[in-house]
């Protein structure tokens, strides 16, 4: 026994340690117990890092299993996003002329006088208040670039009121020296100067000040879904979780807006913490060109160094080479320009990046103006780009997962045998999908595995009423309650305000039943 491991209550030798994050010892639970109002605030299963390639990075000091809550936090800061219509600075919540009040003091318009005296909002109200001006919102429901600087201001204001959060934030990347190098720094930059040290006269913040503080909330806000339009974020030891597009963690949050770091897959001890930074459903160049403008780096992920994305061939089109199976590709897509091939995989056949890219955004343009409510159109859109794109296509996915959802909106009894078959075999497709490509994005995961197990326990229905062999169908409906299972394991942290929140409290209902059913 190390005479070092000493129990944190009593200084007693011991070798035990806390079970969660293996850092800190005790001789008995008792003296656990006691010290972990104390211990709770640090206690977590790993440890921050850094080296020259990725910078700070978070590292598993023990084996983790999947599902396991890793990170629990409250934000250093929160405003509305940089590009919104007026919302309220208390709740966040998009305001109109009708719902609106403006505040005593600096004139934002608030949705009531309660979040009017919400501490949200004092960061602003303050500042503007010793601006000398009050704020005039007249224009509703459009895009005011007033509030793109409210974040800012919230920030700003930390550094003579509350000095340890300050620190905290512009301990964060901010990637100044990258963007500097961007066309578009010295218009931020004129811009920040005008409207905060003109319009909100804050002469004591440097210009490099103000650029680093923009450049944090750029690089480490995180979107909440909790309001519409969704608010921001920032995080202190979240902004340590490094990229990957086939990450190892999820984020959710909970309803008082805390960002809860799960575990996605099995991660074992010394690997590095990951979540997806961009839309892990966009094709490879998307994602790409997504995380060099917004995070300033090139991402060379496994993922992102595999064209055909673990054999899903995701980013990849069918080859029309007469009757040839293959699918065309780039060679990778770390370096790739209009010039570049796009080749066969089965045959000698080959196309230019540029025509490729024509024909993608093509796609994608005829992908943005289908109808969410129309079914017809979704499953007219998967048969004509099915001869064109291979059937998990990042495209056709999306589509697939739509009308999924849209189907799923209807009566199951409505459908015809060969629509509820075909919904199936999407469903079946992204299940496959989702779990080789991206398993730990689990609000996907779990929303498609309700509508899988929905799908399969309206298929037994039909097995056992029309007398076919009653041990199929009881497999079918065996088969729906274990996607059901999954289903509530995947979105049992998501809040009820969300989608999948509410998605969670039908499966469980549904799970009820189904267990009163077999126990029949």
């Amino acid at each position: 026994m190390n005479a070092g491991n000493q129990c944190k209550v009593c200084r007693k030798n011991t070798d035990q340690k806390c079970g969660k994050c293996q850092q800190i010892f005790y001789c008995c639970k008792e003296h656990q117990m006691t010290d972990w109002k104390r211990h709770r605030k640090s206690c977590h299963p790993f440890k921050l890092l850094s080296d020259g390639t990725v910078g700070r990075f978070l590292s598993v000091i023990r084996d983790l299993n999947r599902n396991e809550v890793i990170l629990k936090e409250t934000p250093l800061i929160i405003g509305p996003s940089q590009v919104t219509v007026p919302v309220c600075l208390g709740c966040h919540q998009e305001i109109s002329r009708e719902n609106y009040k403006t505040c005593s003091k600096c004139g934002w318009p608030m949705c009531s006088s309660k979040c009017e005296k919400n501490l949200a909002h004092l960061p602003e109200c303050y500042l503007t208040k010793q601006s000398g001006q009050k704020i005039s919102i007249e224009n509703f429901g459009d895009i005011n670039p007033l509030y793109q600087w409210v974040t800012v201001l919230r920030c700003l204001y930390q550094k003579q009121h509350n000095s340890l959060v300050w620190s905290k934030l512009i301990g964060l990347e901010s990637h100044c020296e990258q963007r500097q190098a961007m066309s578009s720094y010295r218009n931020e930059q004129a811009m920040a100067t005008e409207v905060l040290q003109t319009f909100f006269k804050l002469d004591s913040f440097t210009k490099e000040e103000i650029m680093k503080i923009i450049g944090v909330i750029m690089v480490n806000s995180h979107e909440v879904p909790l309001s519409e339009p969704p608010y921001l974020a920032i995080f202190e030891k979240s902004s340590m979780l490094e990229h990957n597009c086939r990450s190892n963690c999820t984020k959710s949050f909970t309803e008082a807006g805390e960002i809860l770091i799960v575990s996605g897959v099995p991660i074992k001890k010394g690997e590095h913490l990951s979540i997806c930074y961009a839309d892990p459903l966009w094709n490879t160049a998307r994602r790409r060109a997504f995380l060099y403008e917004t995070k300033y780096f090139w991402c060379s992920c496994p993922r992102c160094l595999d064209p055909s994305e673990f054999g899903t061939y995701f980013s990849a089109v069918r080859c029309q080479n007469g009757d040839c199976s293959g699918c065309l590709l780039p060679a990778g897509f770390l370096d790739i320009n209009d010039s570049s091939k796009w080749a066969c995989n089965k045959c000698t056949s080959s196309v230019s990046n540029l025509l490729v890219s024509v024909l993608l955004n093509k796609i994608e343009t005829e992908l943005l103006q289908l109808d969410d409510r129309n079914v017809e159109a979704h499953r007219s859109f998967i048969k004509k780009l099915g001869r064109i794109l291979p059937p998990k296509s990042c495209y056709l996915s999306e589509a697939k997962l739509q009308l999924i959802q849209l189907v799923g909106s209807l009566d199951q009894k409505g459908l015809s045998d060969m629509e509820l078959d075909l919904r199936r075999m999407f469903c079946t497709e992204l299940a496959e999908l989702t779990e080789i490509m991206i398993p730990s994005e689990k609000r996907v995961r779990g929303t498609v595995l309700f509508q899988l197990h929905a799908c399969l326990a309206e298929l037994a229905r039909r097995m056992s009423s029309m007398g076919l062999d009653r041990k199929r169908a009881h497999s079918t409906l065996q088969k729906s309650k274990i996607h059901l299972e999954e289903c509530i394991e995947l979105l049992k942290f998501e809040p009820l305000v969300l989608p999948e929140g509410k998605i969670y409290q039908q499966a469980q209902k549904n799970l009820l039943d189904m267990k009163r059913f077999f126990s029949q």
